[in-house]
């Protein structure tokens, strides 16, 4: 992967309006990384 610098996902998420925290990535093994967990992440 070193030729490429974007890694494409398939995922199911779910929005919720001025609500980051109830707001979701879901991965296909079941798991859910909510969206104040992401901002808190910063970029590689």
């Amino acid at each position: 992967m070193d030729d490429y610098t974007i890694v494409h996902l398939a995922t199911h998420a779910a929005f919720v309006v001025g609500k980051p925290e109830d707001s979701f990535i879901l991965f296909g093994n079941g798991d859910r990384v909510n969206f104040r967990n992401i901002a808190g992440h910063s970029p590689m």
